[in-house]
């Protein structure tokens, strides 16, 4: 179960480097936690790509 999590929280960093360049990035410190519901502020990009990823 912790490696599914650091998976996400490595997906959802990679993502928004990739879908959102002008922002800062994520950091989160070993342990962090992710807000509720993460990727209802993506873009829809990310969203399918998650589904790819761990979904399919």
């Amino acid at each position: 179960m912790l490696q599914e999590l650091a998976r996400i929280k490595d997906f959802l960093s990679a993502a928004v480097s990739k879908y959102i360049p002008e922002s800062t990035g994520i950091v989160l410190q070993d342990g962090g936690e992710l807000m509720d519901q993460p990727l209802a502020e993506m873009p829809e990009e990310v969203w399918n790509d998650f589904q790819d990823e761990f979904l399919s």
